[in-house]
C-alpha cells in the first residue's frame, strides 16, 4: 500500500526505502536482480536477506493516474525476471485495480461514517432527517440520532417512518401543534433555515421544551429536512423564573403592600413549584400567622384558617429556636405534639412536614416555610428558593418601610403620635362630625426637673408619664405629644362632657403619683375642649382645650399657694 504507513502483505514497512519511492514516483515497475548488493532497499534490505528473499520484481498499482499499492514478487532463489514478468504482473495488477479501489472506498466510506456517528453522538441534542413526501402531505423520517430516546422516552423504532404512523405528532403540547406544522411546511417551500420552540411531552406525560434548529435543501425532486432538537427546559424554566422575579421586585419597588406581594408570591409559587405542597407561615415574636400556601387543597386551607388550623401552627412556636440556631427541623405526623384532631383536619397523603428558614440579608429569621411531603428529604428547587428570598426582601422593605413611616409619625422619646399624625386624627375626626373630646396636658415643673436633675432625668420622666397615661386610652383614642412636656388627648365615644372631665382627673392624678427612682415627679394641668359644641374647626378647638388648660394650671398654682403655711 502507498500510503505513509503502509506494509507489504508480509509486514514489511514499504515507505523507507529507494526502490519503493522510485516505483511510486516514475509510475513504473523495477527488478532487482540481487538483494544482497542493490542499496536501493535501504533498511528493508536486511529483512528481506533475513527471509531469504534472493531477487525481486515491484510492479505499481495506479487508478486514476495515481499509485495506490504495489506488487511485488520475490523469489526466495537467485531469479531473472523478464520484461514478460513484469508486463505480465502489470496486467494482473490492472485487472484487480476496480477491486482495490472499491475496497479502499469502502474504508473511505466507513470512515466517514464513524466520524459522523462520533460527531453525532456527542452533540447535545438530538439530529433527525425526513423527506417531504408531496403526495402524501407528510413527512417521512429516515434517521433520528439515539439521544432521541433518551430525550423523549420512545424507542428508536416508533421516531422511523411516515410522521403520522410514528410517535412525531403526538410529541408536540396540542396548542403547539399547528405552530410546528407550519413552520416545517415554511421550511420546506423557502428552503430557509428555522428555529422555533415549542412544548413537547414525553413518554411518561412530562412536559418538556424543546428547541428544534430546522434547515432544508432539494435532493433530485425531492425536499430534504434536517433539524438539531435539544431540550430547553431548564432555560426556559430560568426565563420563566427571572420573568416572575422581576414582576415581584417591581411590586416591591412600587411599594406594595406586603399581602399583595404575598399574593404575587403565592401564584408564582403555584406556577413554578412543580407540584411542591408547602404553606407559608410568617410569624413575628409572639405568634405564628397562616399567610400563604401552595399546592394546598382548599379543605386544607380553611382548616389552617380556622382555630384547629391555628392550634397546628402554634405546635412550631417551639422550633423557631431550632432555625435561629441553622437547624431545619422535620416533624413527623406522628409526633405526639400534633393532636389526633389536627391529623385528622389534615387528611393528606402525608407523614412528615419540613421548616425552612425565611431569612433576612442580615440572617434574621423573619418567616418559616412549613413543607408538606412524604419523602425522608424536601427538594428545594430554585423556584422555592426564588420565592422565600423574595419573601425575604418583601418582609424585610415592609418593615423598613414601617419603621420609617413609625419614625415620621411618632415622637422619638415617647413614641406617641407626633404633631402631624395627631393632626391627621384630628381631622379625621373632625370629618366624622361625631362628639368627641380634645385635652391639652401640660407638666407643671417639668422645667425644673431639667434645671435640678438634667435632660437625661427629665426624659425619662416624658417616658414614664407617657407610660403612665397609656392605660387611660380606649379603643380608637389617641395620645399625641406635641413637644417639650406638652401632650394631646383625642378621645372619642363621648356623650357629655363630664366624661373628660372625669378622664381629666385620672390623668392628674396618675401623673402626680407616678415618681422615677431618685423621686423626680411633676404634676399636670389639663384643659377640656369638646366638638362640636366649644368650637366646630380643628384650630380653635385646639385654642379653647389650650385656654382651659391654663386655667386650670393658674388655678393648680393658686391652690399650691393657698396651702402653704
Amino acid at each position: 500500500e502507498a500510503r505513509p504507513t503502509g506494509r507489504s502483505a508480509i509486514g514489511l514497512r514499504i515507505n523507507n526505502n529507494r526502490l519503493t519511492q522510485e516505483v511510486i514516483s516514475m509510475q513504473r515497475g523495477v527488478i532487482v536482480s540481487d538483494v544482497a548488493t542493490d542499496t536501493r532497499l535501504g533498511n528493508t534490505q536486511a529483512e528481506l536477506l533475513e527471509r531469504g528473499v534472493q531477487s525481486m520484481m515491484v510492479v505499481p498499482v495506479i487508478a486514476r493516474g495515481e499509485v495506490i499499492g504495489t506488487l511485488g514478487l520475490d523469489a526466495l532463489e537467485s531469479h531473472r525476471f523478464t520484461q514478460s514478468d513484469m508486463d505480465l504482473a502489470s496486467s494482473v495488477v490492472r485487472s484487480a485495480v476496480p477491486v482495490l479501489e472499491q475496497t479502499r472506498i469502502f474504508e473511505q466510506l466507513k470512515d466517514s461514517l464513524e466520524r459522523f456517528e462520533r460527531l453525532v453522538y456527542g452533540i447535545d441534542g438530538v439530529v433527525w432527517e425526513s423527506t417531504w413526501m408531496h403526495e402524501e402531505q407528510d413527512f417521512f423520517c429516515d434517521y433520528t440520532s439515539p439521544q432521541a430516546s433518551k430525550m423523549l422516552g420512545y424507542p428508536h423504532s416508533a421516531f422511523i417512518g411516515l410522521d403520522r404512523d410514528t410517535i412525531w405528532h403526538a410529541i408536540p403540547h396540542p396548542d403547539d401543534l399547528e405552530y410546528t406544522n407550519a413552520a416545517m411546511l415554511e421550511v420546506c417551500q423557502s428552503l430557509q433555515s428555522f428555529d422555533m420552540e415549542y412544548r413537547a411531552f414525553t413518554a411518561t406525560g412530562q412536559q418538556i421544551w424543546i428547541s428544534d434548529q430546522i434547515s432544508a435543501w432539494r435532493h433530485g425532486d425531492r425536499v430534504r429536512v434536517r433539524g438539531l432538537m435539544q431540550d430547553i427546559t431548564k432555560r426556559k424554566q430560568a426565563e420563566r423564573l427571572e420573568g416572575e422575579r422581576n414582576a415581584v421586585l417591581e411590586l416591591i419597588a412600587r411599594g406594595a403592600a406586603l399581602g399583595t406581594v404575598m399574593g404575587r408570591l403565592q401564584q408564582m409559587a403555584e406556577q413554578l413549584a412543580q407540584g411542591t405542597t408547602n404553606a407559608l407561615i410568617v410569624f413575628d415574636e409572639a405568634r405564628f400567622a397562616f399567610a400563604n400556601a401552595v399546592g394546598l387543597p382548599g379543605q386544607l386551607v380553611e382548616t389552617l384558617l380556622g382555630e384547629v388550623g391555628q392550634q397546628f401552627l402554634t405546635q412550631f412556636a417551639t422550633e423557631k429556636k431550632l432555625l435561629r440556631d441553622g437547624l431545619i427541623p422535620q416533624v413527623l405526623m406522628s409526633d405526639p405534639r400534633i393532636t389526633s384532631s389536627i391529623r385528622a383536619a389534615f387528611a393528606l397523603d402525608i407523614d412528615r412536614i419540613t421548616a425552612l428558614p425565611v431569612r433576612s440579608s442580615g440572617g434574621e429569621l423573619l418567616a418559616t416555610m412549613l413543607v408538606f411531603h412524604n419523602t425522608p428529604e424536601v427538594q428545594v428547587t430554585q423556584a422555592l428558593l426564588a420565592v422565600m428570598d423574595l419573601l425575604a426582601i418583601a418582609i424585610e422593605r415592609s418593615k423598613l418601610l414601617s419603621t420609617l413611616e413609625f419614625q415620621a409619625t411618632h415622637d422619638q422619646l415617647t413614641h406617641l403620635p407626633n404633631r402631624s399624625l395627631y393632626e391627621q386624627r384630628l381631622s379625621a375626626a373632625l370629618e366624622q362630625g361625631e362628639m368627641f373630646g380634645l385635652l391639652s396636658v401640660d407638666l407643671n415643673g417639668f422645667k425644673q426637673i431639667n434645671d435640678r436633675f438634667g435632660h437625661s432625668v427629665g426624659d425619662d420622666l416624658l417616658v414614664g408619664i407617657a407610660a403612665c397615661m397609656k392605660p387611660h386610652l380606649r379603643l380608637g383614642n389617641t395620645l399625641a405629644r406635641l413637644g417639650g412636656d406638652e401632650f394631646v388627648m383625642i378621645v372619642h365615644g363621648i356623650t357629655e362632657r363630664g366624661e373628660c372631665l372625669s378622664l381629666a382627673q385620672s390623668l392628674r392624678t396618675a401623673i402626680q403619683d407616678f415618681r422615677l427612682s431618685d423621686g423626680a415627679g411633676v404634676s399636670a394641668s389639663i384643659g377640656v375642649a369638646l366638638y362640636p359644641s366649644d368650637a366646630s374647626n380643628a384650630d380653635d378647638l385646639y385654642r379653647v382645650a389650650d385656654a382651659a388648660m391654663y386655667q386650670d394650671k393658674r388655678g393648680s398654682e393658686r391652690r399650691k399657694k393657698g396651702s402653704r403655711p
